[in-house]
């Protein structure tokens, strides 16, 4: 299980030995983590926050996932969610 909270650059260093066995998985565009390999994907579970979720999407939505549990789903009613659209 990765624990996927904090600032901006702790959320750099968790991507960077958490996220993968792969160095350089996890793509960048403008300085933003952007894409990630998932066939590199070193965990099973994420625990994080819908606010992160929304700020990270775009890495986060590129990973194929089984499930996700969504405290406060009444968040991703909105057909305008950022993460509703980006792990459809």
């Amino acid at each position: 299980m990765v624990t996927y909270v904090g600032e901006k650059n702790s959320r750099a260093v968790i991507r960077e030995h958490e996220f993968s066995f792969e160095e350089g998985a996890v793509r960048t565009n403008a300085g933003r983590a952007s894409k990630m390999r998932s066939s590199s994907i070193k965990f099973h579970v994420l625990l994080t926050s819908y606010e992160l979720i929304s700020i990270d999407a775009p890495l986060l939505g590129s990973i194929e996932w089984a499930v996700l549990v969504v405290d406060e789903a009444h968040r991703l009613k909105s057909n305008q969610s950022k993460v509703r659209s980006a792990l459809s």
